[in-house]
C-alpha cells in the first residue's frame, strides 16, 4: 500500500472529520483510509501534521509522503532521541 500510486496526492479528493475523534478519513479516488488524528506528543506524523502534509505536499505515494523530512531536523525520531540526554 505504501508504494501504490493510487494513494498519491493526485488521487486525494478530500479529508473529512469523523464521529470518531481518534481518526480522520482521507478520501482517495478508489478508497478511503482512516488515519490517526491523535495529538502528536513527540512530533509524530499524525493529526494536524499529517493532514497538512496530505493536503500541501506533492507525493507520488504514501512512502514518498512519509519520507518527506526523513533524517532532517523535522524528523520526529531524531528529535526524540536527541532530547533524552537533556533530561
Amino acid at each position: 500500500m505504501l508504494d501504490d500510486p493510487a494513494y498519491g496526492r493526485a488521487n486525494l479528493l478530500r479529508i473529512t472529520d469523523s464521529d470518531d475523534s481518534a481518526c480522520f478519513p482521507a478520501h482517495f479516488r478508489h478508497d478511503v483510509l482512516a488515519l490517526a488524528n491523535r495529538c502528536a506528543t513527540h512530533d509524530e506524523f499524525c493529526g494536524s501534521r499529517l493532514k497538512t502534509a496530505l493536503r500541501e505536499t506533492d507525493y507520488r505515494d504514501l512512502r514518498a509522503l512519509c519520507l518527506t523530512g526523513y533524517m532532517t531536523r523535522e524528523d520526529a525520531l531524531l528529535k526524540y532521541l536527541a532530547r533524552s540526554h537533556l533530561l
